[in-house]
């Protein structure tokens, strides 16, 4: 592929990926994950994980269950 081929790819990705967020059941924890890592408090917790891990936690799904949930939405 083609650098623009990768790039027009991890466009659609990353929109079906908050596409989800945005979707119930997801929707209002997802809120509170961003405002959790803006708020310069958490700063160092924010820091201390990984984000996707962290975004899990938020959700309260396993990172598996949360791409088990993506995969769905793009197929």
């Amino acid at each position: 592929k083609d650098k623009e081929e990768e790039i027009d790819l991890a466009y659609c990705q990353a929109w079906a990926m908050v596409h989800v967020l945005m979707s119930e059941p997801y929707r209002a924890d997802f809120f509170k994950y961003i405002r959790f890592i803006r708020d310069p408090v958490y700063i160092r917790e924010v820091g201390q994980k990984k984000a996707f891990a962290l975004l899990c936690e938020h959700l309260r799904v396993s990172p598996e269950q949360l791409v088990e949930k993506f995969q769905q939405s793009i197929q």
